[in-house]
């Protein structure tokens, strides 16, 4: 949305911020600025006309590369770690059943994920399951995570994977708020908490982009060029 911008200023917050951070890999596009000696690039393209089962298939194909360790976080490319901090546990925001009753259309591809996610589930015998669709880093192990998924159909309903695989496992996550900043408004909001993911049209806001280039003004081990 913003040249390839969010995963350059997400890459900075990561070297920066992300006292835990291991090998990282990208997947799919690679953009000309990335730096291959401190990158991995998994290439993997959008196959399916359904963003959820883009992403699924994007990160099986992560979990089958052995060079990713067992365990492993998974990010957006718009995520932003704001202060010093490790990624020890996984989130969530409630429950599933809160996401499908307050959805504000209660259509579109995204309503019709939560609702068959809650469904399945609940057919799975989880009475009341967890919505884990938090905009936060994810630990995923591998072997359980193509397991689960590939054991639910999922090219044919494009799940909300995160919350099937955090249910199925039995993830004991901390409840927390979200850390999506759909306004320039909440942007300036949440710039003091140790955390924050941006809406694909935030980063387009000028100040935003002031903001964030003060943030991180200086290049990461990540891009290509000196600092």
């Amino acid at each position: 949305m913003w040249d390839d911008n969010e995963i350059r200023y997400s890459l900075r917050s990561v070297e920066k911020n992300l006292e835990n951070a291991g090998n990282v890999f990208i997947v799919g596009e690679f953009p000309a600025w990335m730096n291959e000696e401190t990158l991995a690039h998994i290439p993997a393209d959008d196959i399916y006309d359904h963003k959820i089962k883009n992403a699924v298939h994007k990160i099986l194909i992560a979990c089958a590369d052995k060079r990713i360790s067992d365990n492993f976080i998974l990010m957006n490319d718009d995520f932003l770690f704001l202060t010093p901090q490790t990624v020890s546990q996984n989130l969530n925001i409630g429950y599933i059943d809160d996401a499908q009753r307050d959805h504000k259309t209660r259509r579109g591809y995204y309503f019709r994920a939560i609702r068959e996610t809650n469904q399945m589930l609940k057919m799975a015998g989880i009475a009341k399951p967890v919505n884990y669709e938090v905009h936060y880093p994810m630990i995923i192990n591998k072997k359980a995570f193509r397991a689960i998924i590939e054991g639910v159909g999922w090219k044919n309903i494009g799940y909300i994977f995160r919350s099937v695989y955090g249910n199925v496992i039995g993830i004991v996550g901390k409840e927390t708020k979200d850390y999506k900043a759909f306004s320039i408004k909440e942007v300036f909001e949440m710039k003091d908490r140790a955390f924050m993911s941006t809406d694909n049209y935030v980063v387009t806001n000028p100040k935003f982009q002031n903001w964030i280039r003060e943030k991180f003004n200086k290049k990461s081990k990540y891009e290509h060029g000196k600092s």
